[in-house]
């Protein structure tokens, strides 16, 4: 049996190559695709996601959404914790 993993990232840059590395490591036999996806990140996690070619699929957004479906220009209601 294979999996498809999808891993979302928003400024992961400093962390995605060795979350790839340990997912590769120890899950590497039981893996059909890693898909990940980047929301805009600022700090070039989308531009390194995008370089990684080992059954990995890079989705990019071009502009960044929180967990409300609304852009982050937009309002946010009081107390949203993401």
């Amino acid at each position: 049996m294979q999996a498809s993993i999808v891993i979302p990232v928003w400024n992961g840059a400093d962390v995605i190559a060795g979350c790839l590395d340990a997912l590769y490591a120890h899950a590497d036999d039981l893996l059909g695709e890693v898909i990940c996806v980047d929301n805009a990140s600022p700090d070039g996690a989308g531009d390194f996601i995008a370089t990684v070619t080992r059954r990995c699929v890079s989705l990019a957004s071009r502009s960044t959404w929180d967990c409300l479906g609304a852009p982050t220009s937009a309002w946010k209601l009081p107390g949203a914790t993401c």
